[in-house]
């Protein structure tokens, strides 16, 4: 949030206005640790440990809805989506970035978050390097948003809340996001 003000004072009022927290009596919490099956003498759903929010509060946003407050708040040309970089070339005092449509783009600043087959990380340490090569953590996930109305028909009003479920080889991290109107969830 102090970034955010400190880019423009009314963006991080507006990423507040757009978050989706912990309803009633539950601002305060971050999230719920819960068991999410009997296990060890606890029952399915009970609550071990609840983790404090940090000052601004517990929030979440569907990325989306960020990415869309963010272009709309640089104006018109500023910020285009469903682009694929495939390279990129830098001098001193700018960046070049060319797209897989055969576009390109010269600004002052390049920002990656490009996934796993990074075309950012190979540029900067070549696409041999060990670096630029996806390495397998052993680890996956499986994510869904799921409508809140079918959340909470099957798991009540605590669907509302931000939880981690866990259990025998394995957990669930759930969180309401898009105004309380969908749950996502991570597994």
């Amino acid at each position: 949030m102090r970034c955010l003000r400190l880019i423009d004072p009314s963006l991080g009022e507006k990423v507040l206005q757009l978050a989706t927290r912990n309803p009633p009596p539950h601002e305060e919490i971050w999230s719920f640790f819960r068991y999410g099956a009997p296990w060890g003498g606890h029952a399915d759903g009970e609550i071990s440990h609840k983790i404090p929010s940090p000052p601004t509060g517990n929030m979440t946003l569907h990325r989306q809805g960020l990415l869309s407050l963010l272009a709309e708040e640089m104006g018109p040309g500023h910020a285009e989506f469903d682009k694929k970089l495939a390279s990129y070339s830098q001098t001193s005092s700018h960046v070049t970035i060319k797209f897989t449509d055969n576009t390109s783009v010269t600004t002052n600043l390049l920002i990656a978050c490009d996934g796993i087959h990074s075309k950012v990380r190979a540029g900067m340490f070549g696409s041999d390097s060990p670096l630029s090569k996806p390495k397998l953590s052993s680890t996956g996930a499986y994510r869904a948003l799921i409508p809140m109305d079918t959340a909470l028909s099957i798991g009540g009003e605590s669907a509302r809340l931000s939880s981690i479920s866990f259990g025998p080889g394995g957990y669930l991290i759930t969180y309401p996001v898009s105004n309380g109107t969908k749950l996502n969830c991570g597994a």
